[in-house]
């Protein structure tokens, strides 16, 4: 069973494979009203953790975070945790231009038990450099210090537009080194990448892009939080565990970010579970169109059998 850090504060950080794990980047199901469907989500969570993650990220980019109300977000860590999902394995996804708001979620969530967060910077303005990004992470960071929490940067330019530089992680773990914990590199970048993972001994580096994920275990990356983890966790935690590339990984990721990502990762739900109600999005995203939900379920079917 892997070790994860995640469960384990007191003990010193060892850089080794699998010692963060798998965590998975929770879809959100919705039922035909349009409303968080809490039920079926409780039992997909608890399938995951059964079946090769250590954890559950919600509410990030696959889990439509911005699209979710305040509400929508307290009945799902409720419903989780009081369905018997450990707190500890829950990371909180933030995504707010307001340092206010986010420090609002933040503490809604702490309320709630959790401990865990995935905080992207803000995204509206554009050009931000480094200077504005760090006023803004302390507004967030600074009332939180000395709490037992676990803050994990998300960097994911493609989507916000907001650069976080190695230079500014490392700024930041150096002012909240109790706070910030890691760093969740999403750009599909490899060289980017590659710029975190020098930071491995003073930031734990997880990866968004699992093609890059057995490469940047063996230099020291601790896991994932994964969108794919929601049909496949067992595979990816083997491929975390081990530090050994796996092709079929690689080449299903190749044809998910040829389409829009999350309607995607929905769309192999439905087949994985054979109910449609997966495919279900919020507005403003769409759910894949039939060709290329063809196109996907057949290579899908092609690499897994």
């Amino acid at each position: 069973m892997l070790r994860t850090i995640l469960y384990e504060k007191e003990e010193k950080r060892e850089m080794s494979i699998g010692i963060y794990g798998v965590s998975a980047a929770l879809v959100t199901p919705f039922d035909l009203g349009g409303e968080v469907d809490v039920k079926l989500m409780l039992q997909h969570a608890k399938m995951l953790l059964s079946n090769g993650c250590s954890g559950l990220c919600l509410f990030g980019t696959t889990g439509e975070g911005p699209s979710l109300s305040q509400d929508d977000r307290a009945k799902s860590i409720s419903t989780l945790i009081d369905g018997g999902v450990d707190a500890k394995q829950l990371t909180i996804g933030v995504v707010q231009n307001s340092a206010a708001v986010a420090l609002e979620q933040i503490r809604a969530a702490i309320d709630l038990g959790c401990s865990t967060f995935l905080l992207a910077p803000p995204h509206y303005f554009g050009g931000i450099p480094d200077e504005g990004f760090h006023l803004w992470f302390r507004a967030v960071l600074s009332p939180l210090a000395g709490q037992n929490l676990r803050i994990i940067l998300y960097h994911i330019p493609q989507l916000t537009g907001a650069m976080i530089t190695p230079a500014l992680a490392e700024q930041l773990h150096n002012e909240f080194p109790e706070l910030v914990y890691g760093i969740k590199d999403s750009c599909g970048d490899w060289e980017q990448a590659e710029a975190f993972l020098n930071l491995k001994d003073r930031l734990a580096i997880l990866i968004g892009d699992e093609r890059f994920l057995a490469k940047a275990v063996r230099l020291g990356s601790e896991g994932c939080i994964s969108g794919l983890a929601n049909v496949k966790s067992q595979e990816l935690a083997d491929l975390v565990n081990t530090g050994k590339d796996n092709k079929k990984i690689s080449d299903i990721v190749d044809t998910i970010v040829s389409m829009p990502v999350t309607p995607a990762v929905k769309a192999l739900c439905a087949h994985h579970y054979q109910d449609n109600h997966w495919k279900s999005v919020r507005a403003p995203l769409l759910p894949l169109d039939k060709e290329n939900e063809q196109i996907l379920i057949g290579q899908y079917k092609a690499i897994f059998g």
